[in-house]
This record gives structure tokens, C-alpha cells and sequence, in this order.
């Protein structure tokens, strides 16, 4: 059994030792040593026989050259001598290293496994390893990062990844979702310590409040079921499976040596334990965004507040597709939003849709604390349409009105005005998710667009889709795994 404190170690070493250090972004030792130089941490030392100094830092042949105690090795040196270094760092007194190299059980030709082997039979338990072939970790709290330009501030969702590339993909992208991590891990290959292992020191890690997880298959089926049970009844459990077919399969034997099993008794597993499956990265950034902003939820009664008519159909279907529900409203609601919705072509009744008053500064808001203070709607999904662009294109004319008292201004003066109610539009929005204790989603077709309008949403907790089924779908796990808890 690993013990919390051995890998409670990775994550706050003092010292690190870059074992193939370099002074190029191309090689994997440059990588990681630019990575912590760009985070600020405190005490690196780079390992490299053939350089005395690199960026500015003294480097020493080998790691066991380093005076003083070392507490964290990173491993970027050819396959065959990577069981050496290990046997080096293990003399060392190394706690824990991090192996980036690959060229081990993944490949089919044979002495990769066997060489995996020698040097975890080098290790023997002495030192503890993540990898090899893997990226390693990201903690901007202890000042460690596997990639430049990574942020360094510290959030509350970590994610567990077998694949390098993922694990780097999904930090990128839900960064610009205002989503922060705690930990990131990226374990490869797994020869030694294993997703299950890191899955069971997240569950009882405190800084840790939601879990994500890119898995191709387990070493131990029995120990991973056990450890969800566990750890899902704690906090949410996000899977990403891959290798739920047989070609996906067979790819990951090759990408990780992973075994990945068969998707019945893997889709079985998550049914038991209360995981949210995903099958997508975009699956995946969703459910992390909606589990890093929502406020708990008790129920499955939706309202949608759209632009236009055929969104409110195609919403509707989104909907009924997810297992959600558009409940209609209570007579007083529907009351207040008639004499609110005035002029024609409104519609009052769930989903609302409020395109012909749009341009009335406020309105959005008006409509969203109407809805949401009806007792039949336990989250609200609200349509904005982002960009001085298509607004102009869809309802300029009216909102620059609002502005101008129906002067014709010139392309300058209506850009500004445009962009004055985009702020306006975000602020109500903003406001309004403060005043309220239901979940609220946004909806934004042309996200892209304005991306830093979308982002100042994201800052303040509030989750945005590019679409009614992602965001209907994302709300829907949310949903579900409340549910789980319920029954519990």
C-alpha cells in the first residue's frame, strides 16, 4: 500500500535535479527546466556531464555530484541509461523522480518492457516513480510546471492523465474557461506508482475539490473500484476512457502498454461509483467548467431564456435528450414576465424568448431573476449573443436607438454604443448570478469572437457553451452526480 506521504512528496520537494538538463526548448530536460525557471522555483539544479552551467545555473555531471540533499529528480536521458540514473538517485536518497523519457513497455519490440523492469527493480521502492513516458507534474502552488507559460495560480480541480499530450491539452484549454488547478499529474506508462494510487491520494488531499481523469486501462482492477467508491462518494470523479473500442484499444497498448479492457465493465464501474463519464475533450472541458463554477443543485427543472424562436425548439429538444426538464411556469411568473415581454412576438412560457425587447438596456436581467425565482426552475440557461459584430448584424439598429434617440450615427459611434451594451448585457448577467442560489449557464453561438468578453463571464464563475446541447449536457452530469450523492 502507498503510503499518502510518499506521494504527498512530489508535490513539495524543495530541491529538484533536471537529470539531462539543457539549455533548448526542444529537449525534454529544456522544457522542464525553463518550465520551473518561469515559475520561480527556488532551488534547481541541472544535471548534464557535458555543460558546467546552463541558463545561468551551475550543472553537475551527475546527480550524485549535487552537495546536499536532493528531493526531486526529473529524468530526460536516453532509455538505456535511464535504470543508471535511477540507481544514482536511489544512492542519492532521492524520495521521488520523475521519468520523461519513453522508449519502454509501450513499444511492441522487445527489451522495452524488460528495461521498464530493471529499473523498477533498480528503484525498489526506495524511490518513487511516476512514469517513464510522461510529462510528470503541475503544482503552482509548490512553483512546479511541466509547461512555459503555464499559470501560476492554484485552483481547486486536479487531473490525472495518461497521456502527456492530454494532460497539457486540457490545462490549456480550460485555462481560458477561468478554470485553475490544484495538481496535475501525468503518469505514462505507470511502472511503479498509477492513476489508482493518485486518484486515492487526491480523494483525501484537501486542497483537491473535483477530480478529472484521461485513463486508458488499470493494473489493478479490484484496487481501482474500490478506490472510486471511495473517493467519488468525497467529490466529483470526471473519466475520460480511452480505448473504449477495439482499435482504441489496441492504440493505447502502444501509446501507454495499457491494457484498456472492456467498455461494459468499465461503463459498469462508473454507474456503480457515481463517475461522470465523459467520451470527448470537449466532453471533458465541460464537465470540468461546470463542476469548478456550479453551486450544488437539487433537481432537473430547467428554464431557458433565448434569442428566437427556432431556439427555443432546438433548446427544448437539447433538453429532452439530456433527461432535463422545461417545467412551465407558476401563474405569477408568467405574470411578471407578460408585463416585462411587452411588445409582440415574445414568447412568455418556458423556454422564453426575449429577442424582441433584447435591445432594452437591463431587460436580461429583469428576465433572469424572474425565472429563476419561480419555484419550478432549480438552474436557468441564458442565450447572449457576444460581439459588436453580430449584434449589429442581428439588432444594431435597435440598440443603438435605445442610445441615441433615433439619430443615425456614424460606423465609429455604433461600434462604441454596440460595445457599451455588450458590457452592459455582461454586467446584468454578472450581477445577477451574485443576487441569485441556482445554477446559471450561458450560452454563447459566437464565443470565438469575443473572447475576452466570454472570459470576464468565465472570472465570475459563470460557465459558457458554445452550444444549448453542450451546455444542456454538461448541466446534466452536474445534475447527475447530485443525484448519486442523494441516494447516498
Amino acid at each position: 500500500m502507498v503510503k499518502f506521504e510518499e506521494i504527498d512528496a512530489f508535490f513539495k520537494p524543495d530541491r529538484v535535479a533536471i537529470i539531462g538538463a539543457s539549455k533548448s526548448l526542444l529537449g525534454g530536460g529544456g522544457i522542464f527546466l525553463n518550465s520551473l525557471m518561469e515559475m520561480g522555483f527556488p532551488d534547481i539544479i541541472p544535471v548534464n556531464p557535458n555543460e558546467d552551467e546552463i541558463l545561468g545555473l551551475k550543472a553537475y555531471p551527475t546527480v550524485g555530484a549535487i552537495p546536499g540533499q536532493v528531493d526531486y529528480a526529473i529524468v530526460a536521458v536516453p532509455a538505456r541509461i535511464v535504470p543508471k540514473v535511477i540507481g544514482d538517485c536511489v544512492e542519492k536518497g532521492v524520495k521521488v523522480a520523475h521519468i520523461f523519457t519513453s522508449g519502454f513497455s509501450e513499444l511492441a519490440e522487445e527489451g522495452g518492457k524488460e528495461l521498464e523492469d530493471e529499473l523498477l527493480r533498480v528503484a525498489d521502492g526506495k524511490t518513487r516513480i511516476i512514469g517513464p513516458n510522461c510529462m510528470g507534474i503541475y503544482c503552482p502552488e509548490s512553483k512546479l510546471s511541466y509547461l512555459p507559460g503555464s499559470s501560476p495560480e492554484s485552483g481547486s480541480v486536479s487531473l490525472i492523465s495518461q497521456s502527456g499530450r492530454y494532460a497539457t491539452f486540457i490545462l490549456i484549454m480550460t485555462s481560458q474557461f477561468g478554470v485553475k488547478y490544484n495538481k496535475i499529474i501525468s503518469v505514462g506508462n505507470s511502472c511503479d506508482l498509477d492513476a489508482t494510487d493518485f486518484l486515492e491520494y487526491l480523494g483525501e488531499d484537501p486542497d483537491t475539490k473535483t477530480i478529472a481523469m484521461y485513463a486508458e486501462g488499470v493494473k489493478d482492477g479490484k484496487k481501482f473500484l474500490n478506490v472510486l467508491k471511495e473517493v467519488s462518494k468525497k467529490k466529483p470523479v470526471i473519466i475520460w476512457k480511452g480505448g473504449r473500442t477495439e482499435e482504441g484499444s489496441m492504440a493505447a497498448a502502444s501509446h501507454t502498454g495499457s491494457l484498456a479492457g472492456s467498455n461494459l465493465l468499465w461503463e459498469s464501474v462508473f454507474k456503480q461509483t457515481g463517475v461522470i463519464q465523459v467520451k470527448s475533450l470537449d466532453e471533458m472541458i465541460d464537465a470540468i467548467v461546470a463542476f469548478n463554477n456550479l453551486p450544488p443543485i437539487s433537481g432537473r427543472n430547467v428554464a431557458i431564456i433565448t434569442g428566437g424562436g427556432g431556439e427555443t425548439v432546438t433548446s427544448a429538444d437539447a433538453c429532452s435528450d439530456e433527461g432535463l426538464y422545461l417545467k412551465q411556469f407558476s401563474d405569477r411568473t408568467k405574470w411578471e414576465l407578460e408585463n416585462t415581454l411587452t411588445i409582440p412576438g415574445t414568447i412568455h412560457r418556458n423556454p422564453v424568448d426575449y429577442s424582441s425587447m433584447g435591445s432594452s438596456p437591463g431587460i436580461l436581467r429583469k428576465v433572469t431573476k424572474i425565472v429563476v425565482s419561480d419555484d419550478n426552475v432549480d438552474a436557468v440557461i441564458v442565450l447572449l449573443f457576444v460581439g459588436p459584430a453580430i449584434l449589429k448584424a442581428m439588432m444594431g439598429s435597435s440598440i443603438v436607438s435605445q442610445f441615441t434617440s433615433g439619430e443615425a450615427p456614424d460606423e465609429s459611434t455604433t461600434s462604441r454604443l454596440l460595445d457599451q451594451f455588450i458590457k452592459l448585457s455582461i454586467n446584468d448577467l454578472i450581477r445577477t448570478n451574485k443576487d441569485i442560489d441556482k445554477p446559471m449557464v450561458v450560452v454563447s453561438p459566437m464565443m470565438d469572437a469575443e473572447p475576452s468578453t466570454v472570459a470576464k463571464l468565465q472570472n465570475a464563475g459563470i460557465p459558457v457553451y458554445p452550444s444549448f446541447e453542450r451546455a444542456l449536457k454538461a448541466l446534466s452530469r452536474f445534475i447527475s452526480y447530485h443525484e448519486f450523492l442523494e441516494k447516498l
